[in-house]
């Protein structure tokens, strides 16, 4: 239908809102475009690069680059409206951080020091702040998406583990000692997530504690996890795919047609896709 050179690679989806689509580069831009016609509404530049998608909501486009500095924008002008920088420790050359979460008047983000901060959308007031990295300091990225639940977020510091906190206040509910986890979805009030070390696990978010687990080989790391029906989906980066059932992790098929995945499939009513590390974009469907 159309294509738009928007200059730098893109490496998350873009946030599709009414006619507009707002997608992030790693030549450090937030672009806004038409989606109907591809044209380019306005671009806001930023300090570092964009790894992930925005978050879009009232009117305000929220946004975290690479050197950890969040930005509030006007979603219409591509104004900016406030901004917040987290000085990371100068020995962090490796830094990942959360996309932004908007749950009513509040934005929350992780931050690549295992940081957990909650901000007030209008103004980016600091509300509280947490730590959720261990006790080394390292590696206490808070870099996968935050998730709200009701009256509490769950958020996952690469160190540190999973936590579910109090939206209002930051104080912590429970705490599980899961690390290097790489994937979450929440489903009905059970966290399903994989993590680098090649395992994949179910957590009742009730106490926080671990229902099943299964492993695979340690040097798979998984890549996320689906939910289809019955089965959790999970996509490794250098084995196959499985599908494990959804109440025991028991595995009951793997299909590997390349080496390794980017990324968890998705699926709509009749088919899953997923991209391979090779570059190939597949189609494939189900059979059980």
């Amino acid at each position: 239908m159309w294509g738009a050179e928007i200059g730098g690679s893109i490496d998350a989806a873009a946030e599709l809102v009414g006619t507009r689509a707002y997608v992030g580069t790693d030549a450090g831009a937030l672009v806004a475009l038409d989606w109907g016609n591809g044209e380019e509404l306005w671009r806001f530049e930023t300090q570092g690069s964009v790894d992930m998608s925005p978050s879009v909501s009232a009117g305000r486009a929220f946004v975290m680059d690479s050197e950890d500095i969040l930005y509030a924008v006007d979603a219409i002008s591509g104004e900016q409206i406030w901004e917040f920088q987290h000085q990371a420790p100068e020995f962090f050359t490796i830094k990942g951080s959360s996309p932004p979460l908007v749950v009513g008047e509040m934005v929350y983000a992780g931050f690549s020091d295992g940081q957990l901060t909650a901000f007030f959308a209008d103004s980016g007031e600091e509300a509280w702040s947490i730590d959720l990295g261990d006790d080394t300091g390292e590696f206490g990225d808070v870099d996968l998406p935050i998730i709200a639940q009701g009256d509490r977020l769950i958020a996952t510091s690469y160190a540190g583990g999973i936590y579910a906190l109090d939206q209002e206040t930051g104080i912590i509910e429970w705490h599980a000692e899961i690390g290097a986890v790489t994937g979450l979805e929440l489903e009905q009030g059970w966290l399903f997530g994989t993590t680098a070390t090649g395992k994949v696990f179910a957590l009742d978010t009730r106490e926080g504690e671990v229902y099943w687990e299964s492993e695979f080989q340690e040097d798979w790391a998984g890549m996320g996890v689906s939910l289809v029906g019955r089965y959790v989906v999970v996509a490794t980066s250098q084995g196959p795919m499985y599908w494990l059932r959804i109440r025991t992790g028991e595995p009951v098929a793997k299909w590997g047609p390349s080496t390794g995945f980017q990324q968890a499939p998705v699926f709509d009513d009749r088919y899953g896709f997923v991209m391979s590390n090779r570059g190939y974009l597949y189609s494939f469907g189900m059979a059980f």
